[in-house]
């Protein structure tokens, strides 16, 4: 009962969120499910964040930042030489929404994330996954799993890798705290360094199938536009509107469109 319980929790639940439940939704849906987590860490001490650091948190924090900034390099060179369209380009666009996401994101996203992925994941699976790296494997690969919502591949492999990342953070440190700085700093790292509206749950549309490309009323030829790919609720990326000329899209693949732009809405559908 307890393997079908965990098939049906870190399996089923997302593919619900992904094709049944509204992206406006998701955040409400993931407080209500972190909630029994919430309260078994407060029974339990989990949620005291006050209490002096262990000697196992100290050396694990040095861990955990030696390799975010190792993480944190690669990433941004990545970006620089493969988009560097991307880069840095939520804190030079929408700096508004850039700070908003990084004063809420700790409280709102990394800590009911990690309250399931860890803390309840350790608690009630433990039996499941009884080896410390066979622990780790699963509870990256639910959490992986988890971001299909996204409907991006990239998403997919990052929070398997970063998965890995926390879940080794949180069995070393034995520290809830601390598996939620870490999954902050890389939180604050992808909406930083130009990936993340690959993680951002209002570039998930609900549509149909078909390329939507959105041009704001009163935007003439030449003006950026934003697309995403509606029937699979993948967010594309920016381009430029040219008349005469197809656009051509950057991120996960290129798409060519050809069609009249007027001034007013307008939505291509991709042939």
């Amino acid at each position: 009962m307890r393997w079908l319980e965990w098939l049906l929790l870190f399996g089923g639940v997302p593919l619900v969120l992904r094709w049944r439940v509204p992206p406006d939704l998701w955040p409400y849906l993931l407080a209500a499910l972190a909630l029994p987590g919430l309260l078994a860490a407060c029974r339990r001490g989990g949620g005291n964040w006050k209490r002096r650091p262990r000697p196992a948190e100290r050396v694990q924090l040095r861990v955990l930042l030696r390799r975010f900034g190792i993480c944190a390099l690669g990433l941004l060179t990545a970006v620089a030489l493969l988009a560097p369209e991307r880069l840095f380009d939520m804190p030079r666009q929408q700096t508004a929404l850039w700070l908003l996401l990084l004063a809420t994101y700790p409280l709102f996203s990394a800590y009911p994330q990690e309250l399931i992925y860890r803390y309840l994941f350790r608690r009630r699976y433990r039996r499941l996954f009884r080896r410390r790296g066979g622990w780790i494997a699963a509870s990256a690969a639910a959490f992986a799993w988890l971001h299909i919502v996204f409907g991006n591949w990239l998403a997919v492999v990052l929070t398997l890798i970063a998965g890995a990342f926390f879940a080794q953070t949180y069995l070393a440190g034995r520290s809830l705290r601390l598996a939620v700085v870490e999954h902050t700093l890389y939180g604050a790292l992808v909406f930083s360094v130009g990936i993340g509206e690959f993680f951002y749950h209002e570039r998930v549309s609900a549509g149909g199938a078909g390329l939507a490309v959105a041009a704001m009323p009163g935007e003439e030829a030449g003006s950026t536009v934003a697309a995403h790919i509606a029937g699979q609720h993948r967010w594309v990326g920016t381009g430029q509107i040219h008349h005469d000329q197809p656009v051509q899209r950057v991120g996960e693949r290129r798409i060519d469109i050809e069609a009249e732009y007027p001034p007013a809405e307008l939505e291509v559908l991709a042939q």
